[in-house]
C-alpha cells in the first residue's frame, strides 16, 4: 500500500514500545520515538524541531497522549514536512479551565508533588489509572505487568520536565487551524482525557473508541491499527483534508 513513512510518538513516562501495536499494520517505514528521548531539548518546540531534523520528510505523524500533542505541534511548525497527523487520547490542552474539560489543576499539582517525592510509586499509580474503567481492565492490568516490573525508564528530573510540558501546552487555536489532514481518537472511558471533547465537538475530526480508557492495548490497539492504516490509505488516495474515518 503505502510508501509514506510513519513517525510514532509515545506518551508521558511510558516507552513508545507500549503503544507500538497501533502501528503494526503500517506497511512502510516506522520511526518510533519516546517523549523523553532528546531530553536535552528545552521545551516542546525545541523537542519537536529536533525530531523534525531527524524524521523523514512527508511522514505521517502519530502520537498517543502527550505524544499526540507533539505530533500536532510538528504539523504547526513544519506543515510541509508532515503529511498528516493521527492521535490517540490526546488533547490540545490537558489541564482544565472554566471553558475546557481536563484534569483539575489541583489534582495535577498533587500528582507532580507525588512524582517529585517518589517517582516509582506515582508512576505505577499513573499506569494503573490509565486502564481504570476500560472494558478490558483486568486484561490491561496483566498487560501492564512487564512495564510495571521494570519501573520508570527515566530519572525524576526528566519525568518532571515532561509534566511541565503537559501543564504548559495549550494548542487549542493551533488544533482548530491545523493545515494538514488530521484524525483523532478518544476513549469513551478515559479517566485522563475527557471524552466530552468529542461529544461537544471541541476537537474536530474526532471519534470515540467504545469501551477504551486511556491506554490503547489488546483489542483496542488492534482496531486502532486498522484506523491508522486507513488514514494513510486515504492520504495517498486523496491528498486532501479528511474527516475522521
Amino acid at each position: 500500500m503505502s510508501d509514506l513513512p510513519l513517525v510514532l510518538i509515545g506518551g508521558w513516562g511510558v516507552p513508545v514500545e507500549a503503544v507500538a501495536t497501533v502501528a503494526r499494520r503500517w506497511p512502510g517505514r516506522v520511526m518510533t520515538v519516546s517523549v523523553h528521548d532528546y531530553a536535552e531539548a528545552h521545551g516542546p518546540e525545541a523537542w519537536v524541531r529536533q525530531l523534525l531534523s531527524r524524521a523523514p520528510v512527508s511522514a505521517v505523524w502519530a502520537g498517543w497522549s502527550l505524544g499526540g500533542q507533539l505530533a500536532m505541534l510538528a504539523a504547526q511548525i513544519a506543515p510541509a514536512r508532515v503529511a498528516g497527523v493521527w492521535t490517540v487520547c490526546s488533547s490540545p490542552r490537558f489541564l482544565a479551565r472554566p471553558d475546557w474539560p481536563g484534569m483539575p489543576l489541583e489534582e495535577f499539582a498533587q500528582f507532580r508533588v507525588g512524582v517529585a517525592a517518589n517517582p516509582a510509586r506515582a508512576w505505577k499509580r499513573f499506569l494503573l489509572l490509565q486502564i481504570r474503567g476500560d472494558e478490558y481492565e483486568a486484561e490491561g492490568r496483566e498487560a501492564w505487568q512487564p512495564w510495571l516490573k521494570k519501573g520508570p525508564a527515566w530519572p525524576r528530573e526528566t519525568l518532571l520536565a515532561g509534566l511541565d510540558w503537559l501543564g504548559d501546552l495549550d494548542r487549542r487555536a493551533a488544533w482548530r487551524n491545523c493545515q494538514v489532514p488530521h484524525s483523532h481518537w478518544f476513549g469513551d472511558q478515559d479517566p485522563l482525557v475527557d471524552p466530552a471533547l468529542v461529544r461537544t465537538g471541541s476537537v474536530a475530526n474526532a471519534r470515540l473508541a467504545a469501551g477504551m480508557a486511556h491506554w490503547p492495548f489488546g483489542a483496542h490497539a488492534d482496531a486502532l491499527a486498522v484506523s491508522l492504516r486507513q488514514f494513510g490509505q486515504t492520504l495517498e488516495m486523496t491528498g486532501e483534508n479528511l474527516e475522521a474515518p
